[in-house]
């Protein structure tokens, strides 16, 4: 589910304590400096923003419960009725596994959250909490790893990245250095 506080957000040791249920907590879309996201976000059905044109990717859940990431440079979102979603940039690996190209800011090391779909259709979620990684580093690993990477796009980076994870195995808190309004929480079943 995406979830999301226009203008009253939260740092991701916070959400994990208002998403008690959650297994995974994840940093989403990008925002303005009034804490409104930037880009198309649907939470439960509820629509917010205007759709990226030509640029960036988006996560989606339909009505039948299907996730899936895709690019909007190749598959520009259509109004089609969406239950969950968050749109960002850049992306990072194109359909079928491609290099994505790159753009300003590819060498610049940061912080990153990464969102990716392998060709099991497994959706896969990845953060790089210290300012260690460019994009361009982040592309070629995600190509070069064993990870079947299909299509991948990186959502709210730098300050915004943070993660929680809170299953049975593992108990893990990489917190956001700053309050993010829109996460990615994955439930178990």
């Amino acid at each position: 589910r995406v979830h999301y506080r226009p203008g009253a957000p939260y740092a991701i040791g916070a959400w994990r304590d208002q998403l008690p249920a959650a297994a995974i907590i994840i940093n989403g879309s990008f925002f303005d400096e009034n804490d409104y996201a930037l880009g198309l976000l649907v939470s439960d059905g509820q629509i917010y923003g205007q759709s990226y044109s030509g640029f960036g990717g988006m996560f989606q859940v339909d009505a039948a419960g299907l996730a899936r990431v895709r690019s909007l440079i190749y598959e520009p979102y259509q109004g089609e009725a969406l239950t969950q979603a968050v749109q960002a940039f850049p992306m990072l690996v194109e359909a079928n596994g491609s290099r994505a190209s790159q753009g300003d800011g590819f060498d610049d090391r940061s912080r990153r959250t990464v969102i990716a779909q392998d060709s099991l259709r497994r959706i896969i979620l990845a953060v790089i909490p210290y300012a260690t990684m460019s994009f361009n580093e982040l592309q070629e690993w995600l190509l070069s790893s064993d990870l079947d990477v299909q299509i991948a796009f990186g959502l709210d980076g730098g300050r915004s990245t943070g993660l929680v994870i809170n299953t049975p195995g593992l108990s893990a808190l990489y917190p956001s250095l700053d309050k993010v309004p829109a996460v990615i929480a994955v439930y178990s079943r």
